[in-house]
């Protein structure tokens, strides 16, 4: 919030904090963790609100929500093929990919275009600590949910969630 100059009304304070205290009661019904996995999770959490940030910024100042989408996923596309050129390249081996693969690629890269431009959408909308917390929000929806007693078949099958 001071990187941003952004302040919080006194109801957002209290959302953030029942976000943060609902996390903790989860992760409270557990034993307590390592060293390690307790280093991972704050690391995870620090790069979290560095991209969070970032992207926040990023978009305020661009002035263009579809723009500052469109130029990072052309970036990160790049980046890739050529990572996979290079990985192919050393191996020895052509870079073969099945045609269904592809196409559910291309499926899955509009959803998170889509889903990745709404959030900085809200980012240039609203305090950037309240979508952050929203955004945090669904991974929690979803670990419940793939812990719920959704049969593991349908999950795989892409019923629930897409098939990876």
């Amino acid at each position: 919030m001071l990187l941003v100059g952004e302040s919080l009304a006194p109801l957002q304070v209290a959302g953030l904090l029942g976000v943060s205290g609902g996390l903790l009661a989860l992760a409270g019904g557990r034993r307590r963790g390592s060293k390690r996995a307790v280093a991972f999770a704050l690391l995870t959490g620090l790069l979290i609100a560095s991209y969070t940030v970032v992207d926040g910024i990023g978009v305020r100042r661009a002035g263009s929500v579809p723009g500052y989408t469109t130029w990072l996923f052309t970036g990160n596309g790049l980046l890739t093929v050529l990572a996979l050129s290079a990985t192919a390249r050393r191996s020895g081996r052509a870079l073969r990919i099945p045609s269904g693969l592809i196409t559910r690629g291309w499926s899955r890269a509009h959803s998170s275009l889509a889903a990745y431009g709404l959030i900085l959408w809200a980012q240039t909308q609203a305090a950037l600590a309240v979508v952050a917390a929203l955004r945090e929000t669904s991974v929690v929806f979803a670990a419940i949910l793939r812990r719920s007693r959704v049969p593991r078949a349908k999950c795989r099958r892409g019923a629930y969630w897409p098939a990876s």
